[in-house]
């Protein structure tokens, strides 16, 4: 059962903001420079989550 291997499940907060804007899922590479940062994406597809979006850790 899946359930088991769920550790935690982690909402996301309700943008505070008046303008257009979401959140992205970034590879910085351990690297402070944002400029050299790496949006995720999966087969080429950028992952961009929203507060309805639900992440799972597994164990």
């Amino acid at each position: 059962m899946i359930q088991k291997n769920i550790k935690n499940v982690i909402s996301l907060p309700e943008l505070q903001t008046d303008h257009f804007s979401e959140y992205h899922l970034m590879n910085d590479y351990e690297v402070d420079d944002r400029g050299l940062w790496v949006e995720l994406g999966i087969n080429d597809e950028k992952i961009t989550p929203y507060p309805e979006v639900l992440f799972i850790r597994r164990t």
